[in-house]
Order: structure tokens, then C-alpha cells, then sequence
């Protein structure tokens, strides 16, 4: 059983990454009750909530980190290039950008309306539907 779905029917939409569409996964899927949605090549950066809304003030901050971390660096490695970030610091940095996500749960919400994805059926919501465009 997927430890976040419990079981409840679920909707995954993912890109036609190998991995996603071979037997094994899509078995897997199935018995957990998920529905796959396949997004056409070319189409994540239109469709896909992580990608136009969440991904880019995701790794803004990660950035912002990294840049810091360069413009204060002393350290230089035996052939002089600037030493690279730990694996902790990256850690960090990751955990910053959630952090950042779960102060603002309604860029999540309004990701998938963005892609046009939880909007209502009525069209009141269909306004905030991007397609190419980045929401963010």
C-alpha cells in the first residue's frame, strides 16, 4: 500500500518517462487504486502542476542558498575550484524549499487549477487556466 493514498482512489499525472509507463509501475499503480494520467511529450511544462507553479519558487530558494553559499565561499579544492556544497547544505536547502511550499499551500491549490485540473464544472474557476504560460 502507497503510505499517502491509503488506499483511496487516487489520480497520478506523470510524463511519459519510461519508467511510468512500463507494466510493472502501471501494476503497481492499479493495486493502489491510482488512475495514471499520461502526459503527452512536450506537454509537462503546460499540464503538469509541479512543473508551471511549483517547481520554479521551489528551486529560487535552493538558488538563493547556493548563491550565497558561492559568493561567501573561502574553501577551494586541491586544483583551485570552489569546493562544492555537502550533501547536508543541499539537504538544507531542500528542506528550506518545502518549507517555503507549506507556508503557501495556495500556490499548490492554485497549481492545479492553473493546468485546469481541480477547476469546477461550472467554469467559474476556468479563469485561472495558464496553458503555456508559468502561473508564478
Amino acid at each position: 500500500m502507497l503510505p499517502y493514498t491509503k488506499k483511496a482512489k487516487t489520480l497520478l499525472i506523470i510524463d511519459r518517462f519510461s519508467t511510468h509507463t512500463d507494466a510493472a509501475f502501471t501494476l503497481l499503480a492499479s493495486k493502489n487504486n491510482t488512475d495514471l494520467a499520461i502526459i503527452s511529450g512536450g506537454c509537462t511544462s503546460k499540464v503538469q502542476p509541479l512543473d508551471v507553479s511549483l517547481n520554479k519558487p521551489f528551486t529560487a530558494v535552493a538558488h538563493h542558498q547556493q548563491i550565497e553559499l558561492i559568493t561567501g565561499c573561502t574553501e577551494a579544492t586541491k586544483s583551485g575550484s570552489l569546493k562544492p556544497a555537502s550533501k547536508a547544505k543541499i539537504v538544507a536547502w531542500v528542506k528550506q524549499g518545502m518549507e517555503y511550499l507549506k507556508e503557501h499551500p495556495d500556490m499548490i491549490k492554485k497549481a492545479f487549477l492553473v493546468c485546469g485540473l481541480a477547476n469546477k464544472v461550472d467554469g467559474s474557476k476556468n479563469h485561472f487556466i495558464t496553458g503555456a504560460k508559468e502561473a508564478f
